[in-house]
């Protein structure tokens, strides 16, 4: 079955065409994103919590894809599975 979690990113607010190139990631990965929130920490850090839900490599790959972006600090992975 599919796993469920939540992805955090913090980033740089003020690196140019980050973002663009956040957006473009989760644009194309939206087939495991359920929702986003976003969250100001501070003049320069931004917080995202991506609700995720599917296949574990995809998860995988979509926190390497956020993670390989100029400007993300950290990327933070937590999933379950519902298998009993």
């Amino acid at each position: 079955g599919p796993f469920h979690g939540t992805i955090v990113v913090v980033h740089d607010h003020h690196v140019d065409g980050l973002a663009d190139d956040l957006q473009m990631v989760q644009h194309e990965m939206a087939d495991v994103i359920t929702s986003v929130q976003h969250i100001h920490l501070s003049h320069d850090s931004c917080m995202e919590t991506l609700v995720v839900t599917g296949p574990g490599q995809k998860i995988t790959e979509l926190a390497n894809r956020l993670r390989a972006l100029s400007g993300v600090q950290q990327v933070k992975v937590i999933v379950v599975d519902d298998h009993h």
